[in-house]
């Protein structure tokens, strides 16, 4: 088993966060990163899919899909069906981030969460990052009718 501080302490703490997010808890230095520096993080200890740069819009999706909880490969079948279905960006999936205005990204990532979320329900129905892709949330169940209806009110009062 090769030695975990072999990548210097970017590739330790990057480790770290992949641990932390498969077993679901949240260390307390990713807590005080921000986002993107959380991203970047996590990136750094995935499996690159080597036909796209590090930095591109693909590579920037792909991270934020294993940040919400997929695998890489789950994140790459999920990107492969939004590449085949975004004819507005046929070719320029390897551009760099970088050269996109926000709203643009936005745009895509929104694209990206309806598609992850058709593949979960054709693929994996309960799995556990269906809930960090809704802004709903979650069903809260209702209480029984009896438990709804007002308790009887008493019309006398009892001895003073």
């Amino acid at each position: 088993m090769a030695d975990e501080n072999e990548g210097g302490p970017d590739r330790t703490h990057a480790a770290q966060a992949v641990r932390a997010l498969r077993s679901g808890t949240n260390p307390v230095w990713a807590r005080d990163k921000t986002g993107s520096q959380q991203l970047a993080t996590i990136a750094a200890a995935m499996s690159p899919n080597t036909n796209y740069t590090p930095h591109s819009i693909y590579t920037q999706l792909r991270t934020k899909l294993f940040f919400h909880g997929l695998f890489e490969t789950q994140a790459d079948a999920i990107l492969d069906r939004v590449v085949q279905k975004n004819e507005a960006m046929r070719g320029r999936w390897n551009d760099p981030a970088g050269g996109y205005p926000e709203p643009k990204m936005g745009d895509l990532w929104l694209t990206t969460k309806t598609e992850a979320l058709a593949w979960i329900v054709e693929n994996a129905p309960h799995h556990w990052a269906r809930g960090t892709l809704t802004d709903a949330p979650p069903a809260i169940p209702t209480a029984p009718d009896f438990l709804r209806k007002p308790w009887p009110i008493p019309t006398e009062r009892g001895p003073r």
